[in-house]
This record gives C-alpha cells, sequence and structure tokens, in this order.
C-alpha cells in the first residue's frame, strides 16, 4: 500500500510540474489574439494618421467619405476657408469625432449630429449676404471646434449613473433605452476607449 501510494505521489508531482498541452494551446491562442487586437490598431492609426496629412496636403476625399454633402456646401460657399491646412483639419477632427459617437452610440447620437448638422447649415455664409460673409466663416469655424470638443469630451466621459450613455445624447434615447441598456454598455466599455484610436 505503501508502494501504491508513493506511485500515486509521483504521478501527481508529474502532472503539477508543468502546463498541460491544452494550456499551452490556450496561452498561444490568447497571445495570437492580442498581437492581432495590436496589429489592428496599429492599421487603425496608420490609416488615420495618412488620412489627416491628405487632409492638411489639400485632398479632402477623406472629409468627404465621412460627409460628402457638408463638404459640397463648403465648396460653394467657404472655398477659401478650405484653402486653410488648418481648417481642413479641424474639418476632418469634426468629422471624426462625430462618426465615432455614432458608432458607439448610434440613434441618439445621429439624431444629435442631424441637429447639429442642421444647426451648421444655418450658420453658413450666403451668396446673397456677402457683407456679413467674414461674420458667417468665423462662426462656422468656431461651431466646429466647439462642437469638436463637445463631442471629445462627451465619449471620453464617465457615463452617468444607470446608463452607458453620454448626457450629450441621453435626451435623443428612447426613454425606456436610455438606463436599460447599462449592463451592454459596461461590457462594450465605449467610453473607456473613446480615445483608443481617435485622440
Amino acid at each position: 500500500q505503501e508502494e501504491g501510494g508513493g506511485g500515486a505521489g509521483e504521478s501527481g508531482g508529474e502532472a503539477g510540474g508543468g502546463p498541460t498541452a491544452s494550456q499551452e494551446n490556450q496561452a498561444q491562442y490568447e497571445a495570437a489574439q492580442l498581437a492581432s487586437y495590436e496589429a489592428n490598431v496599429d492599421e487603425k492609426r496608420k490609416r488615420q494618421a495618412d488620412a489627416r496629412e491628405a487632409v492638411r496636403q489639400g485632398d479632402l476625399s477623406p472629409c468627404e467619405a465621412l460627409d460628402p454633402g457638408l463638404v459640397e456646401s463648403l465648396y460653394g460657399c467657404m472655398l477659401d476657408w478650405l484653402g486653410e491646412a488648418d481648417n481642413r483639419s479641424l474639418l476632418l477632427r469634426f468629422l471624426e469625432q462625430r462618426a465615432l459617437a455614432v458608432k458607439w452610440y448610434g440613434a441618439p447620437a445621429e439624431a444629435y449630429s442631424v441637429q447639429q448638422r442642421a444647426r451648421l447649415d444655418e450658420l453658413l455664409p450666403q451668396p446673397e449676404e456677402s457683407e456679413t460673409a467674414f461674420e458667417a466663416v468665423e462662426a462656422v469655424s468656431a461651431f466646429l471646434r466647439r462642437e469638436t470638443a463637445r463631442i471629445q469630451e462627451a465619449i471620453s466621459a464617465m457615463p452617468e449613473k444607470g446608463t452607458f450613455m453620454p448626457r450629450l445624447f441621453l435626451q435623443y434615447a428612447p426613454a425606456s433605452g436610455a438606463g436599460g441598456s447599462s449592463s451592454s454598455g459596461g461590457d462594450s466599455g465605449g467610453a473607456s476607449h473613446a480615445t483608443l484610436v481617435l485622440d
């Protein structure tokens, strides 16, 4: 009996001496997942950097891809404004943040964007009001800067208790869904990833 007990102890020592094949496979799988995720993030960052540099160099196709109608309107009434690299970069940052908000928060953020766009259209210079064009252009610039900062702050901040939706979009969320999705919102961690790719 003593010999049998010793044998059991020896086999137990062998089993506990290192990771099993299953554990090694799981570790390799997790490492591959992490590497794939990091490569994907790096690729996204590169695409964004390339798009931002292209816009600074005068290529507005990244902006057109996000909102062709707005870019067309700006071509019609603020062409000189678009001639400045800083202004083009501001436009792209605005469109990027808006697209990110819609991606994460869906219909409420989309509804906010529609209202936001309507307000922006009201600010655009009108051909028949050339004497106030400068003031209108300045108003558009201020609006884009303000809204870019507002959206970025909203999606970067911790949501209020009982809801995953940023305060900025809450009024556009269905009453029954604003707080009811808090658990799924917590899992998705939308706010915590706000500056993962776009910062």
